[in-house]
This record gives C-alpha cells, structure tokens and sequence, in this order.
C-alpha cells in the first residue's frame, strides 16, 4: 500500500504525462501543475520540502516530455528556483533510512533539469542556464571557503554549511557539465533517474512469468554471504543471430535502476562516453571558473575545517542524521569528477590553463598518495598492537 508521499509523487508524474501528451497543452491546464510547485513568499524565498520537491520533478517531466512547451513560463521559474536554493527555507522531512540529504537530492534534480534543457534550447538559452549554473557554483564555493577564513564561527553558522550548502554544492557538482544528445534512442539524463512507468503487461506476458514461478528457487538456502555472486544475467551484446558475440555480466541501461544509483550512493555521477559528440561546451573563461572552484574547495585548510564542522554537528545531531562518512573524500570525488567531465571534449586549451590543471592534478594526486601512506602506517602499528596483545 502506498503512503501518502509516495501517492502524491506518483499522481503528480501522472498528470504530468498526461498533459505532456497533450499536443499543445492549454496553459490553463500546465497551470495546475505549475501552482503545486514551491512559490516565492513576499520576501522572495522559496519554502522547500519533500512534496515541493515531488512537484518540481513532475514540472520537469512534464517541460521535457512536452518538448519545451510554455518555456517562456517554466524555464525561468526553473532557474529562479535553482539560484534560490542558498537562501530558501528548507524543511527536512526525512527519516533514518534517507541515504542523501534532501538539499543534495534537490539540487541535483533542478541541475540535471536544467543541464537537458540546455542541450534541448536555443544558444541565447543555454547561455543563460550555464550562467545561472556557474553563478551558483561561484556562490556556493564563496560561502564555504570565506566561513573558512572567518572561523572560528558559531553553531549556526556551522549548521547552515552542513545542512544547507554543503549538499547543495555536492549535488550541482554531481550533475554540472554533464550534457548528452538527446534523441530517439538516447534518452534525456533526467529521463533515466524519472523513467516513464512500464506498460500493462499482455495477457500471454502474464502465463509465461506465472509458469516461471514454478521453477525451483534456491536463493532462500543461499546463505547470504554467498547470494550477491548469484543470478547475474548473462545477456548478448549483439545481435542474437551472432552467437559468437556474448558480453558476459553486461548489464542493459533498461535493468538498471539509475535513481537508486544517484540517490543512494554517496558521489555517485554521470559519466560520459568519450564517443558521444557533444554540442555544449564551455569558454575557456567558464573552465577557469569550475578550476577555481575546484583548487578552493579541495584546499586542505578547507577540507579539514568540513570535516571538523560535521563531526560538530552530527555529535549534536545525531549519527543517525548524517550521510557520509568522510566530507572530504566525497567533495574530492565530485570536484574531480567534474573537472574530469567538463575538461575531456575540449582540445588545445591554451598552454597556460592546461599546465595549472596539470600541476592540481598532480597536486591532488600527491596528496592521496601522502595520506594513503599515513592510513597504512597507521594500519601497520595498529596490527602490531593487536599481534602483541593477542600473543
């Protein structure tokens, strides 16, 4: 039986189907659709919860499903929305077993939406969507690294940055830059994270999956241990008519689950094909901007003053409350992985630009080198202990 959130999700996908379908649709339809999502109060902040959300991913569904329809409406609350994400009231709803922070999940909603859109719109558009996104990336990276600067500061403070900016900044930087050609056969990257619903299964579809139930399962004797090495599909790669060609262990896009994915697993991202042709591309001027960002960020002062802020606030919060278990790991997974996206289609980048990623690389890589080896030290003196103790 569905829960009440779980119903109010699924209803307002529905209606967004719905009325994508409908071609045109009558604003006066959208309309009711559009007044569910989270609107601006007199003094222009956004009060932002878990059904503001369910609203805000049906409005999507239903701008890309459409094929851009009343752009002139939706697409500038959309970005309205996404620059308001700082200063807006966030309203956390969610319990124990929540993997990601709303903020984050939010977040990474509005930029993955937005990132589509762009492939999808005209060239003056998609300017302006990368302005709005590497303006909130600019203020995102200003508002940790100058609290960083001012510390020591007080618990609120500390809070806002832990609950608020810090996981807006994960989920922009999970699905900043990624861009693919949406078609026939490629699907939008929003479409995959909110697919459309599979269709009622035929009758003779039924018999066969009720006759499958009939074969013996030894899952359940399986100890537990030992079960996740079973039942891995074999599936062909090619055509059936060339037996010759099988991909073992692979995977179609059409079984994975993609929500479970970027919902649940701690900086996690797309990536793209190094194959796929991509038609948005950033300036130099924009790259040097998502540089900053990065070199800012991963600065060692900051990391270890993150990590010392969420350890402050989980004491006082709870353990059960927080989602990761090393800030500064996560931020530096997102941050590389970003660069990594935004950097790989573009060539001859002028000298200059390409030998300052070059030296952070390096940079960054020295310095997991040097922690590595203090994680094994420490490991090392910690076995002897345990071997003294034990014998």
């Amino acid at each position: 039986m569905l829960d009440k959130r779980n119903f109010f999700a699924k209803t307002v996908d529905h209606l967004a189907r719905c009325l994508a379908a409908m071609k045109p649709t009558p604003w006066e339809k959208v309309q009711r659709l559009f007044d569910l999502c989270p609107q601006q109060s007199a003094n222009g902040v956004f009060r932002l919860d878990e059904r503001a959300q369910h609203a805000v991913v049906a409005l999507g569904i239903y701008f890309l499903e459409s094929g851009l329809q009343h752009k002139a409406h939706i697409l500038p609350y959309l970005t309205l929305l996404f620059k308001s994400l700082l200063k807006s009231q966030w309203v956390f709803q969610g319990g124990i077993h929540e993997r990601m922070p709303m903020a984050e999940k939010l977040s990474f909603i509005l930029t993955t939406l937005l990132c589509d859109v762009a492939v999808l719109s005209e060239e003056s558009d998609r300017k302006e969507i990368i302005a709005a996104q590497l303006e909130v990336l600019q203020r995102l990276t200003e508002s940790i690294t100058e609290s960083v600067k001012a510390s020591p500061i007080d618990q609120h403070a500390k809070e806002a940055i832990v609950d608020v900016n810090l996981p807006v900044l994960l989920g922009v930087g999970r699905a900043f830059g990624r861009f693919v050609e949406i078609d026939d056969k490629k699907p939008s990257l929003f479409s995959l994270i909110f697919p459309k619903p599979s269709p009622p299964m035929l009758e003779k579809d039924s018999k066969l999956k009720q006759s499958m139930k009939t074969i013996p399962n030894f899952r359940s004797v399986i100890p537990r241990s030992l079960s996740s090495s079973f039942g891995v599909p074999v599936i062909p790669e090619h055509s059936p008519d060339d037996p010759a060609k099988f991909a073992v262990l692979f995977i179609p896009k059409s079984l994975v689950d993609y929500s479970t994915i970027f919902f649940r697993k701690a900086g996690s991202s797309y990536a793209s094909y190094k194959d796929e042709r991509q038609s948005v591309k950033f300036s130099v001027a924009q790259l040097q901007i998502i540089l900053s960002a990065a070199k800012s960020l991963l600065d060692q002062n900051v990391l270890s003053s993150l990590d010392t802020w969420t350890s402050d606030v989980r004491s006082l919060q709870g353990e059960k409350t927080w989602h990761y278990k090393s800030v500064s790991e996560i931020l530096n997974l997102v941050m590389v992985s970003l660069l990594k996206e935004c950097l790989y289609r573009h060539q001859e980048l002028p000298a200059p630009f390409t030998k300052e990623v070059q030296e952070f690389v390096k940079g960054l890589f020295l310095s997991g080198q040097t922690e590595l080896m203090r994680y094994s030290k420490r490991t090392s003196e910690v076995s002897v202990v345990c071997m003294c103790i034990f014998y």
